[in-house]
C-alpha cells in the first residue's frame, strides 16, 4: 500500500513534531479491543469448518447489520466473490432479497447446498432476529430440519447463543470486548470469507503488519500520521472527512469506513463524561461517478472536508476502440481503461492542488491486493483509535444506537 500526504498541508518536520508530542499515545496501544491473535482464529476456524459440510454448497446467506456484515461484504465485493455460490446478505428489510432467496431456494434440491449465517454482538438486534426468522421459515418450509445448516456468531454470553444452542445450531463466539465495527479479522468477518474462498492468510497478513507498523515512532506509522493529519483538519474547523474511492468495487468499504468514523468519534460526552459534542462526519464518493455529482461541491464549496483518495487498478488491462465514437470526444492517445481513470484521476488531484484543497493519497497495488485491504482496515482501526486519544472520546461506546433500539422496542410493546 502507497501512502502519500504531500497534499495534506502539513509539512514532513511538522509531522516529525507532532509524532515525537504523541509518543505517549503510541506506547499505550496495548491490547487493544481489536488486536487479535489472527492467526490463531485463522487456524481454529479452519477446525469448525471441518464439522460442516459445503463441498456441495449452492447458496450462502449472511444476516447482520452494521459491523455485523460490513467487513466481510466490503472484502468480499472488493476482491469479487469467484466460489461459484450465491450470496445474499440480509442486513435491513428487503422485498428484493426476499424474492430473491425465494428464487434462489427453487433451484436447491439438499438443504446441504445451503448455509445461513446469523450475525449478532448482541443477538437481540431486531433487523438481525426478523431477518432470521423470514430466511429461517422459508428454508425449513423447503427442507424440514436445517439446523445443521445454520451458524450462529454472538457473544458467548447472549440471548442468542442460548437459543441457538437450544436448536442445536453451530456457534461461533464473538470475543466479549471487540464491538461490532472492530470485529472483520474476528469469527465475524473471517467466516464469511472462508466459506467464499477469499484469500484470508493474505488479508491477515497485511492486518498483522499494520498492527506492527501502528506501533512505530515513525513516517512508517500510517495510522498515526493520518490521524495526526485529520486532527490538524479537525482543529481548523474540517470535520468532515470525504474518502473518494476509485473503483466502484470499494462502495462497501467506504460504508464500512463510514460507520467505523461515526460510531467511534461521534459522541455527545468526552472521556470525563462531559458534554462535549464531538465527531468528524464522514462521506464516500466513488471515482468517476462522483465527478458528476459532488466534484462540483468539493472544489467549489465550502472549505470544510479533508479529502482521501483511494485508488486501485484493478481493470486488469481492459482494452476499447473508440471507432466512429472518435468523433465525439477526439483522437486519444490510449486503447486501455485503466489509463483513462489514471487520467482523469490525475485531473481531479491536479484540481485539487490548484484550489488548495488538502487531500491525502492511498493506492492499492494489484499484486498484492488482499494484503493491501487487510492492512488497511487495520490500520484504519487504529487511526480511529488514534483520533478518539485526540478528541478524549470513548472510541468502543454507542450510547446513541443503543437509544434507538430502546424506543423502537417501546414502539412495538404499544
Amino acid at each position: 500500500m502507497k501512502f502519500n500526504f504531500n497534499n495534506s498541508q502539513l509539512d514532513e518536520q511538522t509531522l516529525k513534531n507532532l509524532i515525537d508530542e504523541n509518543k505517549l499515545i503510541v506506547k499505550n496501544t496495548i491490547s487493544l479491543p481489536f488486536e487479535l491473535d489472527f492467526f490463531d482464529i485463522n487456524e481454529k476456524l479452519d477446525n469448525f469448518l471441518k464439522e460442516i459440510d459445503s463441498s456441495n454448497l449452492k447458496l450462502f446467506v449472511l444476516i447482520g447489520i452494521g459491523g455485523s456484515n460490513l467487513g466481510a461484504e466490503a472484502i468480499i465485493n472488493f476482491l469479487g466473490n469467484n466460489s461459484g455460490i450465491d450470496f445474499i446478505v440480509f442486513d435491513t428489510f428487503s422485498k428484493t432479497k426476499i424474492n430473491l432467496l425465494h428464487e434462489k431456494l427453487k433451484n436447491i434440491n439438499e438443504k446441504e447446498q445451503v448455509l445461513v449465517n446469523i450475525v449478532s454482538k448482541s443477538g437481540t438486534t431486531l433487523e438481525t432476529i426478523v431477518n432470521s426468522s423470514i430466511v429461517f421459515n422459508a428454508m425449513e418450509k423447503k427442507f424440514k430440519n436445517i439446523s445443521d445448516r445454520v451458524i450462529v456468531t454472538t457473544d458467548a454470553d447472549s440471548k442468542l447463543w442460548e437459543f441457538a444452542v437450544s436448536k442445536k445450531f453451530h456457534v461461533l463466539e464473538i470475543p466479549k470486548t471487540l464491538g461490532g465495527r472492530f470485529s472483520v479479522f474476528s469469527n465475524v468477518g473471517l467466516f464469511p470469507l472462508k466459506i467464499l474462498k477469499i484469500n484470508v492468510s493474505k488479508i491477515l497478513s497485511g492486518a498483522s503488519d499494520a498492527v506492527k507498523d501502528s506501533k512505530l515512532e515513525n513516517f512508517k506509522n500510517y495510522a498515526l500520521i493520518s490521524a495526526l493529519i485529520h486532527y490538524h483538519h479537525y482543529k481548523l474547523n474540517r470535520k468532515i472527512t470525504n474518502n473518494f474511492l476509485f473503483a466502484p468495487e470499494l462502495e462497501t468499504l467506504g460504508k464500512w469506513l463510514r460507520q467505523l468514523i461515526a460510531e467511534s468519534l461521534g459522541k455527545k460526552y468526552n472521556i470525563s463524561g462531559e458534554m462535549q459534542r464531538s465527531g468528524i462526519t464522514p462521506l464516500f464518493s466513488i471515482g468517476t461517478t462522483d465527478l458528476h455529482s459532488l466534484q462540483q461541491l468539493f472544489v467549489g464549496g465550502l472549505d470544510d472536508k479533508l479529502h482521501n483518495f483511494i485508488y486501485v487498478d484493478n481493470l486488469n488491462n481492459i482494452k476499447f476502440d473508440l471507432g466512429d465514437f472518435s468523433s465525439l470526444v477526439g483522437e486519444i492517445s490510449t486503447q486501455k481503461l485503466s489509463e483513462v481513470r489514471q487520467a482523469i484521476y490525475n485531473g481531479v488531484k491536479d484540481s485539487f492542488k490548484n484550489n488548495n484543497i488538502p487531500f491525502l493519497e492511498i493506492e492499492f497495488e494489484n499484486k498484492n491486493i488482499e494484503y493491501d485491504l487487510g492492512y488497511f482496515m487495520q490500520s484504519k482501526m487504529f487511526e480511529i483509535f488514534f483520533l478518539s486519544k485526540f478528541l478524549n472520546v470513548n472510541a468502543f461506546d454507542q450510547p446513541e444506537v443503543e437509544d434507538y433500539k430502546k424506543r423502537t422496542k417501546v414502539n412495538l410493546d404499544k
